[in-house]
């Protein structure tokens, strides 16, 4: 599945993460500077991944936005990735914006460059 690809890129080269907001339980972000997504967990454990294709919105605007009838987008499920080889792809990058939303990326970034290899 193409996505799958997509999603291994976006984790693989966190550098173009250009913005990252969160709002409770679902984090916005930013990538190469034009595509807009979002991630969520469900309190069913479920991760649900938005990809924002149409429109210009902002990040903030898409956190409060109501009208989805009316506005492209696009959602894919941990569910609907489950059965595909590297299925738990959705449950990883949900791990790397929360690290990187919550400063804890940089913490574990600063000790490592500590060790020497």
């Amino acid at each position: 599945m193409k996505i799958i690809k997509v999603i291994r890129a976006i984790i693989n080269n966190p550098q173009n993460i250009s913005e990252i907001l969160r709002l409770r339980a679902e984090i916005y972000f930013e990538y190469k500077g034009k595509y807009k997504w979002s991630v969520s967990k469900g309190e069913d454990s479920e991760i649900y991944l938005h990809l924002y294709y149409q429109g210009n919105m902002t990040l903030e605007e898409l956190s409060t936005f109501s009208d989805w009838e009316n506005y492209g987008y696009t959602t894919y499920t941990s569910t609907d990735l489950e059965e595909h080889e590297d299925g738990g792809v959705l449950d990883e990058l949900y791990v790397t914006l929360d690290n990187r939303e919550s400063g804890i990326e940089a913490i574990f970034d600063d000790i490592i460059d500590d060790d020497i290899f």
